[in-house]
């Protein structure tokens, strides 16, 4: 007589089926009240959006990974999540200008110098090319996208604003890994 150890299990298989539906199908959650909206919405008007970066969220090979997590051992941070609160960092977009004084944790690829400290984060100043301002009112965000450049390097930029004030920031080079950056739309950075 064969015996299948799967048997009990096969009972789950339905109950399974039926959470995933459920958890897949769940209506979107609005980030924010109507008067955060209106807010947010103001801000987008006058063209004039800080956000004060309050972590960083490297996409790191397994190399990286490794050299930052034994850097910032001790710390409470490691090579997934940094906080940045307080350090100063941010971004501010705007459709003729935006600035960016953000740190980057990952793997610079060709091109990059590696011994000018000034050079080390992505910092740019410049007027955004293809920029992008979609409203999604059904979520009450903002998806902004633009292109900026300094040099030879080229950023591909995407940020998410949230009503509540949250915002997430994702920067593409062309010379580095991809990393992403949270934090909040603020009326000036520390």
């Amino acid at each position: 007589m064969k015996s299948n150890i799967f048997t009990p299990y096969k009972a789950l298989i339905p109950v399974i089926a039926v959470v995933a539906f459920f958890i897949t199908s769940c209506s979107v959650t609005k980030t924010g009240t109507e008067a955060e909206y209106a807010a947010l919405q103001e801000r987008i008007q006058t063209g004039n959006i800080k956000i004060a970066v309050d972590a960083a969220y490297p996409l790191n090979t397994f190399a990286s990974q490794q050299v930052l997590n034994s850097v910032l051992r001790g710390t409470g941070d490691n090579a997934n999540r940094i906080d940045l609160t307080g350090d100063g960092y941010y971004l501010e977009l705007g459709p003729r200008r935006v600035i960016a004084n953000l740190p980057f944790y990952g793997e610079r690829r060709q091109g990059g110098g590696y011994n000018d400290i000034s050079d080390s984060g992505i910092q740019f100043d410049a007027i955004p090319k293809e920029y992008d301002l979609e409203l999604k009112k059904d979520k009450y965000q903002y998806d902004v996208n633009f292109l900026a450049s300094k040099g030879t390097e080229n950023y591909d930029v995407e940020v998410i604003l949230f009503a509540n004030g949250n915002a997430v920031i994702y920067i593409t080079s062309n010379t580095r890994t991809r990393i992403e950056y949270r934090g909040k739309v603020v009326d000036e950075v520390e």
